[in-house]
């Protein structure tokens, strides 16, 4: 029996979690934003190993995208 978890962060958390993930679902917002820490996911998934199943927009800034890891 699988279990879902969700990994709801700051930049830790998501570090911590991504290399246990199977599958991400992701909201892309546009922009330059001030704030203390950042994580950009997508300069830290390895091509390899994920690619986009779906996506959809939200707005003309932001979009849905759902990875799936493609090694497991």
């Amino acid at each position: 029996e699988q279990t879902m978890v969700h990994a709801v962060g700051g930049a830790r958390v998501y570090g911590d979690f991504l290399p246990m993930a199977d599958e991400l679902h992701v909201t892309l917002v546009r922009g330059l934003y001030k704030g203390d820490t950042a994580f950009n996911l997508l300069a830290n998934l390895n091509p390899e190993r994920w690619q986009v199943e779906s996506s959809f927009a939200l707005t003309e800034q932001a979009e849905v995208l759902r990875f799936v890891r493609c090694d497991s």
